[in-house]
């Protein structure tokens, strides 16, 4: 029996260049038929479908809203990704659903276009979902998709290295991507892709990111219904 058969080899870094020229190819088509009021939600919804492809099993991604057991609730949230084992969504929609915030890894704002404007908008949706956090909370991503970014990547780092100092913790963007431009990561340092390995920086940098964060503590579902009739002391 013949042992060391040669196997094949598979190129990853080009899989993921050209998964990333397709999906650049299609926005871009889309963009050309559509109209511009409709032009967000199918960007939206191919993002959707690409993390919804490489996302492990136990990570659930859907547009929702995000609230806390007093009934405080986030702004629309484009695309969260959450606990898909562990926890239920408290009202599952498919305009979008309703998740507890200790079911929520990451927030993920989609914007047609990074700028330094729309860099500051996705904070703050970000913002509203950390917001509603006990401080002692894990840590929630905040991730920002976008087709373009500047023309040239060293413009598009500059932007961020003069935008980024300007957040406050709550609105920190951790991760993004400017498909036609490249992928950036706010850690210590401000890291930025190269532009041909935008979305395979992007991707293994937020599966890894999400994998550090480890599992969710079990939502106690019983804290979200205390407001109930039937949970309040009857004799009182």
């Amino acid at each position: 029996m013949a042992i060391g058969r040669e196997t094949g080899v598979v190129d990853l870094p080009d899989i993921f260049r050209r998964v990333q020229a397709e999906m650049v190819a299609h926005l871009s088509s889309s963009r050309a038929f559509e109209h511009k009021s409709t032009k967000g939600a199918a960007s939206e919804q191919d993002w959707l479908g690409l993390l919804r492809a490489y996302l492990p099993k136990r990570y659930q991604a859907q547009p929702a809203f995000v609230l806390n057991a007093e009934g405080r609730s986030s702004k629309q949230i484009d695309i969260a990704i959450f606990d898909a084992l562990g926890s239920s969504p408290l009202y599952p929609h498919k305009s979008g659903v309703y998740v507890p915030v200790e079911s929520v890894y990451a927030v993920v704002e989609v914007k047609t276009k990074l700028t330094a404007t729309e860099l500051m908008d996705a904070g703050e949706k970000i913002a509203s979902v950390r917001c509603l956090r006990e401080m002692s909370a894990r840590p929630i991503l905040g991730v920002v998709c976008a087709t373009a970014g500047s023309a040239r990547v060293a413009l598009f780092e500059k932007m961020l290295r003069r935008a980024m100092p300007q957040m406050s913790p709550v609105f920190r963007v951790d991760l993004g991507c400017a498909l036609s431009c490249c992928g950036f990561e706010n850690g210590e340092e401000i890291v930025v892709s190269f532009q041909e390995e935008a979305l395979i920086f992007f991707l293994l940098r937020l599966l890894a990111r999400l994998e550090e964060l480890g599992p969710v503590p079990p939502v106690d579902l019983m804290r979200y219904g205390r407001g109930l009739a039937s949970f309040q002391d009857r004799a009182a």
